[in-house]
């Protein structure tokens, strides 16, 4: 698989790892809707209230994709003026920086699960019937405080790693050694403030985003009666909704360049 997605990104548009993920998560979807399908319309006793639970299952599910979909492609945007350039010229374009909304992507979720994995596992390589008890009660997602947990380590990794991807410092720096500077702000320190401060806001919003599109499965299934291949949310769906923008701006790209070398 690892040969096949490196052949994908050689050779195909996209990156090939993401495609074969994206395409595992989305083999599993036809099946969850047929249960769901089976669940409530075929095992209900009110055929109109089965196929109504299921209409709204269905309204659901889209509702959330097109949501991810609005996350995925919001940013915020900073103006950049350079000390040797004018906005006032004749169609001059206003340069910009963007950061996503949701900068962090997966990776949070992914952070959270794997300090909660590593922990159950020294629990059961220790073998401490303590510990073990322990774990169970307060790690676990289907406890409340493990749960809550869960979502703490969510806010926790997104609000450190947007602040690393991004390195408002470093930003600053190159900003100030390229002429450039934001508009009513200081180069400098005040530059990197700024950035800070803005950083902070998009990791709370897109972090909550996050806690709360991971947190639905696992409150979907202790409030539902649903098989376990059923649910709603998940990191499934960012990783899909991802991977197809980004697939579908590469693919564009390819088709422009096409264009303007036809031309000449």
């Amino acid at each position: 698989l690892l040969w096949l997605g490196d052949r994908i990104t050689q050779k195909g548009i996209g990156n090939g790892i993401s495609l074969i993920i994206m395409a595992g998560i989305i083999s599993t979807v036809p099946r969850m809707f047929i249960d769901a399908y089976t669940s409530l319309v075929s095992g209900a006793s009110n055929t109109f209230i089965g196929v109504l639970s299921y209409g709204l299952f269905v309204i659901a599910y889209i509702a959330i994709i097109v949501g991810v979909i609005f996350m995925e492609m919001s940013e915020r945007r900073i103006p950049i003026q350079y000390s040797n350039q004018t906005t006032s010229a004749y169609g001059a374009r206003q340069t910009y920086i963007p950061f996503k909304l949701n900068s962090a992507g997966v990776m949070p979720v992914i952070l959270a699960s794997a300090v909660t994995s590593i922990i159950s596992l020294i629990a059961s390589l220790v073998k401490n019937d303590s510990f073990t008890l322990f774990v169970e009660k307060y790690l676990s997602f289907t406890t409340p405080v493990g749960f809550v947990i869960y979502i703490l380590l969510i806010f926790v990794s997104g609000y450190f790693y947007t602040l690393i991807q991004a390195n408002p410092e470093e930003l600053s720096k190159n900003l100030s050694r390229n002429g450039g500077y934001i508009p009513g702000i200081r180069p400098g320190n005040e530059t990197t403030v700024y950035v800070k401060n803005v950083l902070k806001r998009l990791a709370l919003v897109g972090t909550t985003f996050l806690a709360v599109l991971a947190g639905m499965p696992i409150i979907f299934a202790n409030i539902s009666s649903l098989p376990t291949s059923v649910s709603i949310g998940g990191t499934g769906i960012l990783i899909v909704v991802g991977v197809a923008l980004e697939t579908y701006k590469q693919l564009e790209s390819s088709l422009v360049n096409r264009t303007y070398k036809g031309r000449r």
